[in-house]
């Protein structure tokens, strides 16, 4: 997958929840380095799929345990950091 890099983050552009142990979730390497994020995924008509933080467990591409279709998402992290960051992106569930 390609990576969108943000200042310490490297933002996966998709992820495949196959169950082929690689890309199952949806992992944002340095996210631990901002422990007060917050981390939120939409789908196109803009409902909250999924929200959690640092210490979350990444998303999976389920909302309320169902599997979700394949197609682009957007995301929404606010870092909470010093300059109040907030990434915005979108990302693709491959089935």
């Amino acid at each position: 997958m390609v990576l969108t890099v943000f200042d310490k983050l490297a933002v996966p552009t998709g992820f495949t929840p196959n169950h082929e142990g690689k890309t199952d979730v949806w992992n944002i390497p340095g996210l631990a380095l901002y422990p007060k994020s917050i981390v939120r995924v939409f789908d196109r008509a803009g409902q909250l799929m999924y929200s959690g933080n640092a210490s979350s467990r990444p998303w999976d591409g389920q909302y309320k345990g169902i599997p979700l279709p394949a197609g682009t998402y957007v995301y929404m992290i606010e870092l909470k950091d010093e300059k109040n960051q907030i990434l915005k992106g979108t990302l693709t569930l491959i089935r």
